[in-house]
């Protein structure tokens, strides 16, 4: 059966509305999920089919990476049913998530902080989403959380009602007091059902009562005076998330937070620093002294000989006697002191847990600034490998940020994980890999991962990576880099040249071979889009006796034609490339050190160059410049690493953190390893950065420098 110029695969749900099902594009393969109205029989079309048009238009008026994205809309000639396409988000709802029991308060926080920056987006778009549920939440392979269902969005200016009047629009349970008497909606109503949604994450029940409950009792619970907070549920959560929560949920819209966004910065705000508990509050009266001698031994460990190198320094236990009573003023200072001294020596690779442990313990003390500055300066990990040093390759892969597959100059990739905190450890070879790599690429929803062996040999690991038989895609003798798209197509740039070109080779699922594009220049980095552009950015150093054919360039390719749709022309090496998470944007780095955001539809519609904070940072070309790029998961901001001289302060190598809207720097740089090329790479739930170096390790970052 075809809709449009999708053939539905199978049913994914059905409801009220109409059906969803699984679909793939004819001529671009790309699989989708496709909305089609089919109203239950007796229900008002006319109703159905306007709801349905507002989530068209609503859909169509928000990109965000927490909402659901729109394709194409359209009708279909023989019924004149409405469809829409939209991503096929491959997860599992909220509420069958929370059926398993409550998230770990750290998860949860990340993901209603996605909730929000997706509602967030659409309250921008004046509008009101009016239904937000655990049902309505899709929580995706990468853990990213993604909000549907737009059918009761509303502009909260319109005058239209699309019920008659006095039915209720929405779900009883997550409804706000104003939803139910019928005195409008603001962007505070979804606050109120996020503040709900919250509640639920953490606890795993239903704020306002279960299931099985009566409508009218809902209504009652809704229209109460006293909404639960999460500690009456588990004493062990932070008073400070009973606070947000109680605001979120107030009786009142203008006691919430004034929309999503606020709400966002708030739950952000929480999970930088949760707070104690009043159990822990009890706990820590009971041993006031204690935090200083734990402190004294954490620094003594950093002192320490270390063990394995494929072991990351763990902080001793905490001290277990308890003074009598609280210290006095001169002997805290005099604590505070030693503590800072211990932080002074301490090494990388335990500094920032010192400083951690001294800012939890001294938040005001003058001394704090000194332990921000060191936690911001250095790594939380440091992962070993094993080979002599040489360009290393990392990239994040399943959900989080708890597993990287690493691959060392000279040794076949590894499977590295970490727990709770940042202790990684070596989980062992990948299966079947006997051969080191020279290109790595990951699938955007971190399920999947594409090889180039230096061997020749180039394959995919699908579904658990640790676990995964490969899949061999051919042949490629020298690949300098790799892609790998949503449907599964892997783009393979060969550092070999044909005919004075280098091409890049195509290997798309079920499809034969072939090759895209060519330029004069060896193809340096590659991306692929889901609309079907092949993006390469390519250049050679200068070399006297090949001036004539060397091409620097971002060069966009029509995937389906091989035609070339637009380029930069640089007179600097394209050295690597990032691709924006709703792919409207592409950043392109530059062995000249300049670093330029393109508009995925070409020159003509926007180029920015971004400039660093220090401007007389000066980023020699002979050294390579711009060597790794990547977007956050919401797109609000680039990271990027380089190689750089400073005049007067020597050679290095700097990580940087841009606002994409601002087009500048949110801090000054910090030094991190020598960066391989695109040794770069930001979790799927933006906590952590991975760095790859020349030096043979890879090292893990805090993108926010806490």
């Amino acid at each position: 059966m075809h809709v449009g110029p999708y053939e539905l695969i199978s049913l994914l749900g059905q409801g009220g509305m109409g059906t969803v099902h699984r679909a793939r594009h004819v001529e671009l393969g790309a699989v989708r999920a496709v909305k089609l109205l089919r109203p239950r029989p007796g229900a008002d079309r006319a109703q159905a089919t306007a709801r349905f048009g507002r989530e068209v238009r609503t859909l169509a008026s928000v990109r965000h990476p927490n909402v659901v994205g729109l394709h194409e809309a359209g009708v279909r000639p023989e019924d004149g049913a409405p469809w829409f396409a939209m991503d096929l988000v491959e997860g599992e709802p909220l509420d069958r998530v929370l059926a398993r029991g409550p998230l770990p308060l750290d998860r949860a926080l990340a993901l209603m902080i996605g909730v929000c920056r997706g509602v967030e987006a659409l309250h921008a778009a004046g509008v009101v989403h009016r239904d937000l549920k655990p049902q309505n939440v899709i929580v995706a392979a990468d853990g990213r959380p993604v909000v549907i269902d737009l059918g009761l969005a509303l502009d909260p200016d319109e005058a239209e009602r699309l019920t008659l009047s006095g039915a209720l629009v929405g779900t009883p349970h997550y409804m706000a007091p104003e939803q139910l008497g019928g005195r409008g909606v603001s962007p505070r109503t979804d606050v109120h059902a996020l503040g709900l949604l919250l509640y639920e994450v953490v606890t795993g029940e239903p704020a306002l009562g279960a299931d099985s409950s009566s409508v009218h009792q809902v209504i009652g619970a809704v229209l109460a005076r006293s909404r639960p907070t999460p500690s009456t549920r588990d004493p062990t959560l932070p008073d400070d998330l009973d606070a947000v929560c109680r605001r979120a949920a107030a009786l009142d819209p203008a006691d919430r937070h004034a929309d999503a966004g606020a709400l966002a910065a708030a739950l952000e705000a929480l999970r930088a620093r949760p707070g104690p508990s009043r159990r822990a509050r009890q706990r820590r009266r009971a041993a006031v002294g204690a935090g200083g001698a734990a402190l004294l031994a954490l620094a003594a460990a950093a002192l320490a000989p270390r063990g394995s190198p494929h072991e990351t320094a763990q902080p001793p236990p905490p001290a277990t006697a308890s003074p009598p009573s609280a210290p006095s003023p001169e002997e805290d200072e005099r604590a505070a002191q030693e503590a800072l001294a211990a932080l002074r020596r301490a090494k990388d690779d335990v500094r920032v847990e010192v400083a951690r442990q001294f800012l939890a313990r001294w938040p005001t003390h003058p001394g704090a600034a000194a332990a921000r500055e060191a936690r911001r300066a250095a790594p939380l990990a440091r992962l070993a490998c094993a080979g002599a040093p040489g360009w290393t390759l990392a990239r994040f892969v399943g959900p989080g940020a708890r597993a990287a597959v690493v691959a060392p100059p000279s040794a076949p990739p590894r499977l590295w994980t970490s727990g709770d905190g940042d202790a990684w450890a070596d989980a062992g070879p990948l299966p079947a890999l006997d051969d080191p790599a020279r290109a790595l690429a990951v699938s955007p929803d971190r399920g999947a991962l594409a090889v180039a062996l230096r061997g020749g040999s180039l394959v995919a690991l699908e579904g658990l990576v640790a676990g995964a038989a490969p899949r061999a895609l051919g042949t490629l003798p020298e690949v300098a880099a790799l892609a790998l798209a949503h449907d599964g197509a892997v783009a393979a740039a060969e550092a070999r040249s044909r005919g004075g070109r280098f091409a890049v080779h195509l290997l798309a699922p079920g499809a034969p071979a072939r090759v895209v594009g060519g330029v004069r220049s060896d193809v340096r980095a590659v991306a692929l889009t889901r609309a079907g552009l092949l993006l390469t950015g390519s250049g050679r150093s200068f070399r006297p006796t090949d001036t004539g054919r060397v091409e620097n360039a971002l060069v966009a390719w029509d995937v389906t034609s091989g035609e070339e749709r637009w380029r930069i022309d640089s007179l600097a090496e394209v050295s690597c490339l990032a691709l924006s998470p709703d792919e409207r944007t592409v950043a392109a780095g530059l062995t000249s050190g300049q670093l330029l955001l393109v508009s995925i539809d070409g020159p003509e519609a926007g180029v920015a160059e971004l400039r660093p904070v220090d401007g007389d940072a000066q980023l020699q070309p002979a050294s390579g410049g711009i060597k790794g790029l990547a977007f956050s998961p919401d797109g609000q901001r680039l990271y990027s690493t380089a190689w750089r001289t400073k005049m007067g302060a020597g050679e290095g190598s700097d990580l940087r953190v841009w606002s994409v809207a601002d087009r500048r720097e949110l801090r000054p740089p910090v030094a991190c390893g020598n960066p391989s090329p695109s040794g770069l790479d930001v979790s799927p739930d933006g906590t952590r950065l991975l760095v790859a170096t020349r030096e043979g390790h890879v090292e893990v970052w805090s993108p926010e420098g806490e």
